[in-house]
C-alpha cells in the first residue's frame, strides 16, 4: 500500500520483500555467513519474516550498498518511519500546534555539503518514540496529579489547563528509566496541557484528556509529548546520545555502521548505535 501510494505520487519505489532479501544474502560467500550471523541472523536458505527490526535494517544496508553503486559519492540515505510527518510540534499559550516550519531537505543538503558529518539524526517530536511499557510509571503519576487537581479545574474552568507552563527541558522525561540514557531523573509529575484552541468548555477539555489517556496504549503520552524548540540556527549540531532509527540521514560511508548484536532482537538499536558513533 505504501509503495503504491509513493509510486503514484511520482517517487520511484522499490519493495524489498523476503525473496529479494534472500537473494541478497545468498550472494554473500558462505564462508562469511557464520561470522555475520549476529548481524543478519542464521538464515541458510530463506530469510524468515519475523527476524526483528535490527536484522531487517542491516539487510537494508547491504541492499543500499549495492544499489547506490556509481552514485555513492553524491548520495544521501534517509531512513524514516512510514508514519512520520515533516512537521514540528510547538507550544503556544493558547494550546499546541503542528506546523510545517523546517525546509528539511534544504538544510540537510547544506549541513552535509558544508561539514564533515557522516551520520545525522533529528530529534523526534510529538509522540514519544518508545513502547508504552517503559513509560507506565510517569503516565500513572500524571494521571494521579490530574485527578488531584480536578477540583481546581472545575472552579477555574478550562483555563486551568491552558496556563503557560514551560515545556519539559529533559528530552526523555517520558521514560521511566531515564537514568539509563544518561539524563538526570525527573521525579515530579507533570500537569496536563489541554491541546484544544478556540472556544470550548470544561467538558471539552476533560474529553480531550480522556481521549489522549486512552491513546497511551498506542504510544501517545498525554502529558509528556515532545515539542520542537527553535535555537536560531538550523546548522547547529551536537553529538547525539541516540540515533533515532526511524529518522536519520547518512552518507554512503555511514553504511559501515551496522546494528551490532541484531540477532538478539533488542529494542535498543537507536541508543546502541548512537553510543557506538560517539566512541568512533
Amino acid at each position: 500500500m505504501i509503495c503504491s501510494e509513493t509510486a503514484a505520487a511520482g517517487i520511484r519505489t522499490y519493495y524489498i520483500g523476503l525473496d529479494e532479501q534472500t537473494e541478497l544474502l545468498m550472494h554473500t560467500p558462505s564462508r562469511y555467513r557464520e561470522q555475520l550471523k549476529d548481524l543478519f541472523g542464521e538464515a541458510q536458505h530463506v530469510v524468515p519474516p519475523h527476524k526483528g527490526a535490527s536484522i531487517s535494517r542491516n539487510i537494508a544496508y547491504l541492499y543500499l550498498h549495492a544499489f547506490t553503486g556509481e552514485f555513492a559519492q553524491r548520495s544521501l540515505i534517509y531512513f524514516l518511519d512510514s508514519d512520520e510527518e515533516f512537521r514540528v510540534n510547538i507550544k503556544r499559550c493558547s494550546g499546541l500546534e503542528e506546523i510545517q516550519f523546517v525546509n528539511y531537505f534544504y538544510w540537510l543538503d547544506k549541513m552535509f555539503s558544508t561539514s564533515d558529518i557522516e551520520v545525522f539524526t533529528g530529534k523526534v517530536v510529538g509522540d514519544p518514540p518508545v513502547s508504552p511499557s517503559v513509560m507506565a510509571n510517569t503516565f500513572l503519576d500524571d494521571i494521579a496529579l490530574f485527578f488531584k487537581l480536578f477540583p481546581a479545574f472545575l472552579l477555574m474552568g478550562n483555563a486551568f489547563f491552558h496556563d503557560d507552563q514551560a515545556a519539559g527541558k529533559n528530552s526523555a522525561e517520558y521514560h521511566d528509566m531515564v537514568k539509563l540514557f544518561g539524563y538526570n531523573s525527573i521525579a515530579h509529575p507533570r500537569k496536563y496541557l489541554c491541546s484544544l484552541s478556540g472556544e470550548h468548555t470544561v467538558g471539552d477539555c476533560l474529553e480531550d484528556f480522556s481521549k489522549k489517556a486512552l491513546s497511551f496504549f498506542y504510544g501517545l503520552h498525554p502529558t509528556r509529548a515532545q515539542y520542537y524548540l527553535h535555537r536560531g540556527n538550523f546548522t547547529d549540531t551536537e553529538k547525539a546520545r541516540t540515533v533515532y532509527t526511524g529518522n536519520y540521514v547518512f552518507k554512503t560511508e555511514g553504511l559501515r555502521h551496522f546494528i551490532p548484536f541484531a540477532s538478539l532482537k533488542l529494542r535498543m538499536a537507536g541508543p546502541a548505535l548512537g553510543r557506538i558513533l560517539r566512541k568512533n
